[in-house]
C-alpha cells in the first residue's frame, strides 16, 4: 500500500512539474495548434493530393462524350477540372494540372462509326512520364464504347433477316447487361502482397502515403514533448534533489514508474487530438481508437528512452544536445522509412526496430484495409 501511495505521489508531483514547465507548455500547445488546425487539413485534403490533376476540354458536348467525363471522374487516381483550353493552358503552366486532355468535335460520331483514331487531343509537357501513363488510363476508359462500335458494325454484317432483330439501342442494351454476367465476365485478378508477403484484401491507396508522412511529423512531435518535460529530470539530479528523495526512501523504480505515468497523462492530449484528425480524414471513427493508443504508446516509448538519458547524462547541457540529436536521427529515419524500396534499397534489419519506423509501421497497419 505504501508503494501505491509513493508512486500516486510521485506521478501527481511530476505532472504538476510538467504543467509549470514554460517549455513543456509551449511545446504541448504548438502540438495540439498543428494537429488541430495543420495536419487536419492536410489529412482531409490527402485524397486529393493522392489523385492526378488533369484539364478535360468537352468540345463534342454529345451524350458518349459526357459519358466518357463521368468515368473519369469517378476513376480514384484523377482528379478532373474543366474548362476551356485556355483556361486550362494557364493551369497547366503553373503547375496545377498535369496534362489536358480535349474531347474532339464528332467524338460520339466517330465512336459510333467504329473509329478509334483521332478522338481526344493530349497536351502535356514534354518528358513528362505521368501525364503518359494517364493518357494510356483514359484510351482504356474509351475502349468500351469503340469495342461495342465495332461488335455492332459486325452485328451488322449477318444475313438479311437476322440483323433487323435487335435496333442499335436493343443490343446496346443487351451488351450492358452482360456485364454483370457472370458467364460473360472478363477480368484479371490481383493479388496484394505487402512486404511481408502476406495477403490483403485491397490494394493501398496513394492517400496512405501522404497520411503516413503526417504521422511522421506527429511522431516528431510527440517526442520533442517528452523530451522538453523530461528535461526536469536532469535538472533536479544536478540540484541534488533526486538523491535527497531516494534518502527518504522513493525507490528507482517507484520513481521510473510515477515518471512514466505522468508522462502517459501528459500526451494523452495531443494523442486524441491527432487521433481525432486522423479519424476525420478518413471518415472512420473506428480508427479513433487504435490511433489514440499506438500514439500514446509510443510516447511512452519516447519518454523511457529520454528519461534513461537524463539520468545517464552528466548535465541538462549534455542531454539537450543528445536528446536534440536523437530527435532529429530518430525523425530522419522514420521518413525514410517510407521511401524504402523506391529512393533507398531495402534497410538492415535493425532499422525497422527504430521506435518512429515501429511507429509508422503500426500506424499504417491500422490504416490499412
Amino acid at each position: 500500500m505504501r508503494m501505491f501511495r509513493s508512486l500516486s505521489a510521485q506521478a501527481q508531483l511530476r505532472l504538476q512539474l510538467f504543467l509549470k514547465d514554460r517549455m513543456t507548455l509551449l511545446v504541448l500547445v504548438v502540438s495540439v495548434f498543428c494537429f488541430f488546425f495543420c495536419m487536419e487539413d492536410m489529412n482531409r485534403e490527402a485524397e486529393n493530393l493522392a489523385t492526378i490533376p488533369v484539364g478535360l476540354v468537352d468540345l463534342d458536348g454529345s451524350e458518349k462524350s459526357k459519358e466518357l467525363a463521368g468515368r473519369l471522374e469517378g476513376l480514384e487516381a484523377l482528379s478532373v477540372k474543366y474548362g476551356t483550353y485556355g483556361e486550362l493552358s494557364a493551369l497547366m503552366e503553373e503547375g496545377e494540372i498535369r496534362c489536358i486532355f480535349e474531347i474532339r468535335e464528332r467524338y460520339g460520331e466517330k465512336v459510333d462509326a467504329g473509329k478509334s483514331r483521332r478522338l481526344v487531343n493530349v497536351y502535356y509537357e514534354q518528358d513528362d512520364k505521368v501525364a503518359a501513363i494517364v493518357a494510356d488510363i483514359v484510351a482504356g476508359e474509351m475502349m468500351y464504347d469503340i469495342c461495342q462500335a465495332q461488335a455492332y458494325l459486325a452485328y451488322e454484317e449477318l444475313p438479311a433477316g437476322e440483323k433487323e432483330k435487335f435496333s442499335r439501342q436493343e443490343y446496346e442494351a443487351y451488351a450492358a447487361s452482360l456485364i454483370g454476367d457472370g458467364d460473360f465476365d472478363f477480368a484479371f485478378e490481383f493479388r496484394f502482397v505487402d512486404g511481408k508477403q502476406q495477403e490483403r484484401r485491397e490494394g493501398l491507396k496513394s492517400s496512405l502515403f501522404y497520411r503516413q508522412a503526417v504521422a511522421a511529423v506527429a511522431a516528431m512531435l510527440f517526442a520533442l514533448l517528452q523530451m522538453a518535460a523530461l528535461s526536469g529530470v536532469c535538472t533536479e539530479k544536478e540540484q541534488g534533489i533526486s538523491q535527497r528523495r531516494h534518502l527518504v526512501g522513493l525507490t528507482r523504480p517507484v520513481e521510473l514508474l510515477g515518471n512514466m505515468l505522468a508522462c502517459t497523462a501528459l500526451c494523452t492530449v495531443p494523442a486524441a487530438v491527432f487521433a481525432v484528425c486522423v479519424a476525420a480524414g478518413v471518415g472512420n471513427w473506428e480508427k479513433f481508437l487504435p490511433v489514440f493508443w499506438t500514439s500514446v504508446l509510443f510516447s511512452v516509448m519516447m519518454a523511457l528512452m529520454y528519461y534513461l538519458l537524463a539520468n545517464w547524462l552528466p548535465g541538462l547541457l549534455a542531454y539537450q544536445v543528445v536528446g536534440t540529436v536523437v530527435l532529429v536521427v530518430l525523425a530522419i529515419c522514420g521518413f525514410c522509412s517510407m521511401v524504402e524500396g523506391i529512393l533507398f534499397r531495402e534497410f538492415p534489419v535493425w532499422f525497422h526496430f527504430l521506435p518512429n519506423n515501429v511507429y509508422l509501421r503500426w500506424f499504417v497497419q491500422i490504416l490499412a484495409p
